[in-house]
Formats: structure tokens, sequence, C-alpha cells
């Protein structure tokens, strides 16, 4: 395989569309990621997939051979922060192959889809990552906060007699996520990409039709042991979040310390845990301190 040379300037990124390119991305993430044998990254992170049409922007740069080298992407949605909605960009699927890595193709792309973001307008930037070093040389920095609760600890009610516990994705849920005063602005077109998580586990109690609360568990290749989703009706939410504390020990409630304190599990002010990292693209930008990101709307 003929490597790119670093630093190419001659280097230019193309747009992953297509069936040929998403067998490509997706064997790149797979190899990147810890993704299971037989899976796919798309199946913990289906906003990703073509298929499911969300407004994004995938870039990858080819080795000499043709070969996807390294690859991005950027989506673009709009955030509950403080009294009204911020136009965001979020970047995901960022991977390079091995053979190409310490070349600094994965900041070419990054800071390209900044470029982009800043063309559509979007306030900041988020992502979620580990490697702080690339990240904090292109400007970004970690915001918001973020708790976990052990559910044992939890004072919750267990389900009583007549009460119905229900597993699998309902529909309905999508409705009272839309209701939610935080995180991202679901529209129906989100339907699609949020209900094709094939390792999330969603709970909910209450009719098919009118689920009271509902919570979701796991994600695949992240958030493990979390309940990341949750909602609804105060009572039947901690009655479920119980039910789940009983059959699953060791799991943990991940959320906002806002959200928390306002269904009253919050009693000890958490230790201090960034939500995520931004980078402000216009002047005066803040992150308020209510301004939370669910489980599904990180990438």
């Amino acid at each position: 395989m003929e490597l790119i040379p670093q630093g190419d300037p001659g280097l230019k990124s193309q747009p992953l569309a297509g069936a040929q390119d998403q067998r490509e991305l997706a064997a790149l993430l797979s190899a990147c990621f810890p993704v299971p044998e037989k899976a796919s990254f798309f199946d913990d992170f289906p906003v990703w997939d073509e298929r499911w049409k969300t407004p994004m922007v995938r870039l990858g740069l080819r080795a000499a051979d043709g070969s996807l080298a390294a690859a991005a992407g950027v989506r673009f949605c709009d955030l509950r922060n403080g009294p009204g909605w911020d136009r965001m960009a979020i970047i995901g699927c960022v991977a390079t192959a091995a053979a190409h890595r310490g070349r600094g193709l994965a900041s070419r792309l990054v800071s390209e889809l900044i470029e982009r973001s800043r063309n559509e307008g979007a306030r900041a930037v988020l992502l979620f990552g580990n490697d702080s070093g690339l990240y904090s040389r292109l400007g970004f920095a970690p915001v918001g906060r973020q708790a976990r609760l052990p559910l044992e600890t939890l004072a919750l009610p267990l389900p009583g007699p007549g009460i119905r516990i229900s597993r699998g994705w309902n529909e309905a849920i999508f409705d009272l996520m839309r209701q939610r005063g935080s995180g991202l602005r679901l529209l129906e077109a989100d339907l699609g990409w949020l209900s094709a998580h094939r390792n999330s586990e969603w709970w909910w109690i209450g009719t098919e039709a009118e689920p009271l609360a509902y919570a979701c568990v796991g994600r695949g290749i992240d958030l493990q042991g979390f309940v990341h989703e949750w909602g609804g009706q105060r009572a039947p939410l901690l009655t479920l979040l119980g039910a789940l504390a009983r059959g699953r020990p060791g799991l943990q409630l991940l959320g906002s310390p806002v959200e928390l304190r306002a269904r009253g599990l919050l009693e000890v002010e958490p230790l201090p845990e960034p939500a995520c990292l931004c980078l402000p693209l216009v002047k005066g930008f803040e992150w308020m301190h209510d301004t939370w990101l669910w489980g599904l709307d990180g990438a």
C-alpha cells in the first residue's frame, strides 16, 4: 500500500455517498472501533448511516491506491440552549486507517467540517471523543455537566400489582421524547435513525398506545451499563427505574444534574464531569447551565 505523504497539500477530501462508499466507511469504522465480529458501527450509530437521510456531510481521504484512509462526518441539528434553540453541528465517525495514522488526516477532515459548519450557520461544533490532544489543538474545550447515579443507591419504588413494564421499541416513546425540555430538537425525520439502534434496550411503562414513562439502556459499543435516555411522568418513571434497579444490578442513571434534581433524584452535588467538547463559532456563544445532550443525541 502506498502511503499518503505527510502533510501532502494536494490531497483533497471527497464526499462519501452511495453504496460503495457506505461499505468502505463501515469497514473503516468497524476496524477503528471495538465493533463485534459480523456487526457494524452503524448498528450503534445509525445516525451516520446514509439510509436514514440525516442532514449531514461525510468526508473521506483516499490513499494513492484508492483505499479509504480517513473519514469524518458532521450533522446539523437544533439544541435547546437556555430558553431557546441554537443551531449546532455535531462531529462524529472520525477514523483513520492504522497504516495512515500520525499524518494529521483526521485533523484535516475535522478542520474542513468546522468550516462547513460555520458556513451552514452553526453557532458551535460539538463532539464526543477521547483524543483530547487532537481536539484541544483545534480549539475544543469541555462544556456542560453530567452526573452518574447508581440506581441501587436511590430510593426507588417497585412496581405494584397490575403494573405492566414492557421491553422493546415502541413508536409512541418518540412522542414522549419530543416533549422533553432538553437535548436536541427531534423531528419526524429523526424517527428512522432513532428506532434503528439495534443494541439499545428500550423499556416503558403504560399501554402500547400511551406509555407513561420510558428508559433506554446501553447502545452497543458504548454507554454499557447506563440508563441514558429516560423521561415521562415522574411517578411512573421512578417505578420503571426501580424495576430496572432490581432486575439489573449495577446500572447507572446518566443525566443532567438539572434534570435529575427536578425529578427528586439528586440530593448531593455530583463531581464535575463535562458533557461533551465544544468549539464556539460565533462571538458570545454561551453553553447554558441547564443545557444537556441525551445519550442518543451524541455521536
